[in-house]
């Protein structure tokens, strides 16, 4: 499983490295949490511009996160190998997302 992950993440990193789409990401750390959602974006955008698939996608907000974000990210994959990249989403969303959001706060009460 672990060099499953390896070579789907060496192959993303070369695709966006050729692409020169990795700088189009800023690193998300969970610290400014009004920045979830710009990370989000830039993470389905690129993951849209290089052809990803729900695991390079998941694998692409592994890798543009650090911190307390990667950690969880991380174990949230080792501990969920198949969940989808809408399901880690809303669970990064649960835990970082500004609670000021207005879309997210709708979301919630729903």
């Amino acid at each position: 499983m672990a060099e499953a992950y390896a070579e789907s993440f060496q192959a993303l990193q070369l695709k966006l490295r050729a692409q020169g789409l990795q700088q189009q990401i800023r690193n998300f750390s969970g610290e400014n949490h009004k920045r979830f959602n710009e990370w989000i974006r830039d993470v389905e955008k690129v993951g849209i511009l290089v052809n990803a698939d729900d695991n390079r996608i998941r694998i692409l907000a592994l890798q543009t996160s650090t911190g307390i974000v990667a950690d969880y990210t991380l174990r949230h994959i080792q501990r969920y190998p198949q969940c989808t990249w809408n399901g880690l989403k809303t669970i990064l969303q649960d835990r970082f997302s500004d609670m000021g959001d207005a879309q997210f706060a709708l979301l919630k009460k729903l």
